[in-house]
């Protein structure tokens, strides 16, 4: 049997997921025997559940483009922007709690498992400085191992410290 697929309850809302450089669509949260012929892979873990998307998937766009970010990886795009997910939770009573507890939280969706997504009300905007940075990055083959010299190099340049550069980008690396 295939397992069903990621439905929320906002029809115009999906769950994304940055691996692999990529930001990628979740198509379920679940595993089946038939992943590999329909070209599926499990791209991270949700909640104790395996996140599957395509693995060649074409609307993918690098994570680096993305408007904004989340402490779990995953995000729920709404309307072309991005809010990145910080709890799940099937009980509503965590989510309340959750929601009490936190300042610009707000429970954004619910699946067709009764999971609750708890995202940030806002979306996280990246400073010219960190998307100087990450295109830099994503510009040269081993960008990644660069990464102390080009934050270097753009902190010198803005005449910032590379400890502040360095807390821009944090959500990103």
């Amino acid at each position: 049997m295939i397992p069903s697929p990621l439905i929320f309850d906002n029809s115009f809302m999906s769950l994304h997921v940055k691996s692999m450089n990529k930001l990628h669509h979740v198509k379920r949260l679940a595993c089946s025997s038939s992943d590999d012929s329909n070209g599926l892979v499990c791209v991270s873990e949700l909640h104790g559940r395996p996140a599957m998307a395509l693995q060649y998937a074409s609307p993918t766009i690098p994570s680096s483009a993305i408007e904004g970010n989340s402490k779990t990886g995953f995000f729920i795009k709404v309307d072309d922007k991005y809010f990145g997910l910080l709890f799940i939770t099937q009980s509503q009573d965590e989510a309340n709690k959750f929601m009490a507890d936190n300042e610009d939280v707000a429970l954004i969706a619910t699946d067709n498992d009764d999971y609750h997504y708890l995202t940030t009300t806002y979306e996280i905007k990246k400073t010219s400085l960190a998307k100087k940075v990450l295109k830099m990055m994503d510009s040269v083959e081993g960008g990644e191992s660069r990464y102390s010299e080009f934050v270097a190099k753009v902190a010198k340049q803005a005449g910032i410290s590379t400890q502040e550069l360095d807390k821009q980008l944090v959500d990103y690396i």
